[in-house]
Order: C-alpha cells, then sequence, then structure tokens
C-alpha cells in the first residue's frame, strides 16, 4: 500500500546566493521593495504572458508584412534565456525577471536586434536554411520585439502592484494558502487548490538550503522559482 502524503516541513536552513531569482525580483520592480519573494498569482500571470508572447510570433509566420514572422521558436527561447542571464547579472534595472524588459528601451532594442542578427549568421552556415532574412528584417522584428515584451512586462508589473496590495506586507505561505506535502519521492506545492509544481525531493532540499529568504515563504519561492522554467 503506497504511504499517504508526507507534509513538508518549512524549517529548512537558509543560505542562498545574492543572484537568485528571487533577488532579481525585488529588483524589477519598486512597487514590491517590502517583498523579496514572488507571490504564486504573479508568477501564473507571467507565464499566461509569456504563452501569448509565443503565440503572436506563431501567428506572425503566417503573415507577410508582420516583421515578428522571422522569429521561429527556438530562436525566441534561446533570446529570452539569454537576456535572463544577462539581466540577472547586469545593473540595467528592468520590469520583470524574465521577460525582456530593461528601462533603458533603445538598449533593449539594440539587443534584441543584435541576437537575432547573430541567429540569423548562424543559420547562414546550416544548409537546411533557405530565404534567411535580411539584416534589415531582423532589424525590424527586434524594435517589434521590443515593443511587444515591453508591453506584456508592464503588464505584469501593473498586476504585481495589484496582487500585493492585497496581502499583508509579511504575509507568509499560510496567508495565501501554499501548501507543500511529500508525495511518491516528489516535493507537491499547492496554491489555494488553484495551482500546484511537484519537484523532486532532492531538488526540493537543495533549493532550500541556498533560500536566504523568510523561512514562512519558502514554498511560496520554490513555487515560484518552478514557475520561471516552465517558459
Amino acid at each position: 500500500m503506497t504511504p499517504p502524503p508526507q507534509i513538508v516541513s518549512t524549517s529548512v536552513s537558509s543560505t542562498v546566493g545574492n543572484n537568485t531569482p528571487e533577488a532579481s525580483t525585488a529588483r524589477a520592480s519598486p512597487f514590491n521593495a517590502p517583498i523579496s519573494v514572488e507571490l504564486p498569482a504573479v508568477s501564473l500571470f507571467r507565464l499566461e504572458k509569456l504563452q501569448t508572447l509565443f503565440h503572436k510570433c506563431a501567428e506572425a509566420r503566417s503573415s507577410t508584412n508582420n516583421p515578428l514572422r522571422v522569429v521561429d521558436e527556438h530562436t525566441l527561447r534561446l533570446v529570452i534565456y539569454r537576456w535572463i542571464i544577462r539581466a540577472s547579472h547586469g545593473s540595467e534595472t528592468f520590469l520583470d525577471p524574465v521577460i525582456p524588459s530593461w528601462e533603458d528601451e533603445e538598449y533593449l532594442r539594440a539587443f534584441l536586434q543584435r541576437q537575432f542578427i547573430s541567429e540569423n549568421r548562424r543559420s547562414l552556415e546550416d544548409t537546411r536554411y533557405n530565404n534567411v532574412p535580411s539584416i534589415e528584417v531582423l532589424r525590424e522584428a527586434g524594435a517589434a520585439m521590443s515593443e511587444l515584451c515591453t508591453s506584456l512586462a508592464n503588464e505584469v508589473t501593473q498586476f504585481r502592484y495589484k496582487c500585493e496590495q492585497q496581502v499583508p506586507q509579511h504575509w507568509s505561505d499560510a496567508d495565501i494558502n501554499v501548501t507543500a506535502m511529500e508525495e511518491n519521492g516528489n516535493v507537491v506545492i499547492d496554491w489555494s487548490g488553484t495551482s500546484r509544481v511537484s519537484i523532486p525531493f532532492s531538488t526540493f532540499a537543495s533549493m532550500s538550503k541556498r533560500y536566504v529568504g523568510e523561512q514562512n515563504r519558502l514554498m511560496s519561492s520554490v513555487f515560484s522559482a518552478v514557475r520561471r522554467h516552465e517558459i
């Protein structure tokens, strides 16, 4: 018989570095200075906006005049990943830690244009690719992507602000109905019965040891971190 699920204790020692996603989140928006861990609702809302981003690019591929038609899914995922790494280690301010959104719009536009052109050059070396777009077309794609990402990131920022106004300043996992249990070797973290994530217990233990935030927000922190990797 399978043993019943075990509730996971949140009293795990904390020792994380400063380059965690949570540290980036705290720096990303002036609205959430008192809150270092992202609320689950914000993580899910961002995921919706990322899905919107990919959907718009997919739709653009069937158009002949949409600048984003030249951005395929592989390139988009790669560029977003590069931006996350760059933003998390840089000093430039941004609206969101996952959606490309430096507040310096010209800097963001130039970065995306360079990335698209760089990937285009790699495609030139691959004989499988035909009709590779011109540099001018790729510049237009970078500019359009910059506008779209900034718009989506602004939506996440405003949503984050609204959510943070609805919880106590010193909220805890219990306050927002975030619970966790061990089940079949995994840790399942549930937010108010609305959404849940499941990760191996070993992964959870590793994340817990590196965590330096408030212990009563540990489960929310892990929940948000997992959701950020679901691009």
